[in-house]
């Protein structure tokens, strides 16, 4: 995929290794695997119609699968198509991203939320200081997030929180709608 080459080697193969079940014969050697992962993550890609509808879409694959891996990360999947709609809409309208997920991606974390610490760090990754996208995915998608990246919902949002403890999101159009949704969030437990 175009941009692969040059992303930062230790990020290289982010979002190439598509989830899933994978055999792995006994005995082989670990470039064996490596290249056997990659040879079928490649043809499950292919298979998910990623190249084509990127196209369709006036994107490269590769961008398509960096979006699908922050929704992957971002969204549970009944809300995958209004996430990515989301990130759609902010990067259209050449806003910063937001997405803590983003931040965290290079402390390795694992975490739902930032610091206003980490927020403030220089870095490509850095979504609340650089617009557009990432440098690479930051997750490996499954197929829900790049069939959410492909055909995303259709809608005006440009803010979503998780708002329920079981992962929904609720989104909104303006800051205003936003900091309520941020609110009832809180008062739900969601975070």
């Amino acid at each position: 995929l175009e941009g692969v080459a040059a992303a930062e080697p230790r990020r290289r193969l982010e979002g190439l290794l598509v989830p899933g079940r994978y055999d792995v014969p006994p005995g082989e050697t670990a470039v064996d695997v490596l290249r056997g992962l990659l040879t079928t993550s490649a043809d499950r890609l292919e298979a998910s119609g990623i190249v084509g509808g990127a196209q369709s879409i006036g994107s490269t694959p590769y961008e398509v699968l960096t979006i699908a891996s922050l929704v992957e990360k971002e969204a549970i999947t009944p809300d995958m198509p209004e996430v990515a709609r989301v990130i759609y809409n902010r990067l259209g309208a050449g806003r910063r991203l937001e997405l803590d997920s983003m931040v965290n991606y290079p402390l390795d974390l694992q975490a739902l939320r930032t610091t206003a610490e980490d927020r403030a760090r220089p870095g490509p990754y850095n979504s609340y200081v650089v617009a557009g996208l990432p440098p690479t995915p930051i997750a490996a998608p499954g197929r829900e997030a790049i069939a959410a990246a492909l055909e995303p919902a259709p809608g005006p949002w440009l803010y979503f929180v998780r708002c329920q403890t079981d992962g929904t999101s609720c989104f909104a159009e303006t800051l205003d709608e936003h900091n309520v949704n941020v609110r009832q969030a809180r008062a739900n437990g969601a975070f």
